[in-house]
């Protein structure tokens, strides 16, 4: 999917503050958390390609295309989805939570999302 495609989908433009400079800014049209700024398109470009358009918020988002939530940060990107498994040293795992363990819901796939963005942020 082209960025532009995929930011008229999934995003509005809004104003926001950064350091003390207006500049106008992407926004998920989800739950409102900051995408990119207008002008850095390109940056959003592997949500694109996943078409990760589904209740996408800041880092977790669901990709009809590839039927799998993921999880994200500035450092890394990894899909999941039934059947995903999460064992000890995986960016996910985490032992005050399920420690090891298998996705068998996309409810589940969405969890090890969401604790992957946790987990390489």
């Amino acid at each position: 999917m082209d960025v532009y495609e995929f930011l008229k989908r999934t995003a509005y433009v809004s104003d926001m503050d950064m350091m003390g400079e207006p500049v106008k800014v992407y926004k998920s049209k989800f739950d409102d958390s900051y995408m990119t700024q207008v002008g850095m398109e390109d940056d959003v470009g592997f949500l694109a390609e996943r078409e990760i358009t589904e209740e996408l918020t800041h880092g977790v988002g669901f990709s009809p295309k590839d039927d799998k939530w993921y999880g994200w940060s500035h450092r890394a990107i990894f899909g999941f989805e039934v059947g995903s498994k999460c064992k000890k040293g995986d960016c996910h795992y985490n032992p005050a939570g399920l420690g090891e363990w298998t996705a068998k819901t996309a409810s589940d796939a969405k969890k090890m999302a969401q604790d992957f963005k946790e987990g390489v942020s």
